[in-house]
């Protein structure tokens, strides 16, 4: 029989992209004013491996890969989805988002993605989000499943996800900036 626990903290992350880069660097000081310091954040690339949001954002869209420092409890990544989407809401014209922010999870063994559309390979979590399994870590390296969106699946990306997985595990074995600490801070999170 299995005994029920809480599970070992993980690294928040979130996916931004938008034509704008300047309002990318908003939504990355806003994530950094409202949550924590950046562990590690990709460079910006460009997104172009779908055409998907082109209709709604327009052409010439650029991506990064941020994750935070604090590690939290997995459970409040349907709050991280509500604030993102508020976030998105402000900066819309004409009903259009300008700036499109995906939170997720990193663990050591997958990282995780949140969305607001059901799917056969998705959980649903509460409050209108599913998690979907992106990437999972396998013989020393993340790998791709199935469904995993194409930018997830560039060696770009499964490189930055390996050395953010390294980092967050550094984390928890030696602390943050060499402090011997993974915080859970009760009500730093906001309920909806």
């Amino acid at each position: 029989m299995s005994i029920l626990k809480e599970p070992v903290p993980v690294a928040p992350s979130f996916s931004i992209f938008s034509s704008d880069i300047t309002l990318i660097e908003t939504a990355i000081s806003a994530i950094e004013s409202k949550y924590s310091p950046i562990l590690i954040k990709s460079e910006i690339f460009p997104f172009n491996q779908t055409k998907y949001y082109e209709k709604e954002m327009g052409e010439g869209l650029k991506k990064i890969f941020v994750v935070l420092e604090r590690l939290i409890s997995p459970i409040f990544l349907v709050n991280f989805k509500y604030w993102a989407f508020d976030f998105e809401r402000r900066y819309m014209e004409q009903g259009n988002r300008k700036i499109n922010i995906d939170p997720g999870l990193l663990s050591s063994e997958k990282f995780i993605l949140s969305t607001g559309k059901n799917y056969a390979h998705r959980i649903y979590l509460g409050k209108g989000v599913w998690a979907e399994v992106t990437l999972i870590f396998q013989k020393g390296s993340f790998r791709v499943l199935p469904w995993t969106y194409p930018d997830y699946a560039t060696q770009f990306s499964i490189d930055f996800w390996n050395n953010a997985r390294q980092l967050y595990l550094d984390i928890l074995r030696y602390g943050s900036k060499g402090k011997a600490y993974v915080e859970l801070i009760p009500g730093f999170w906001p309920s909806f």
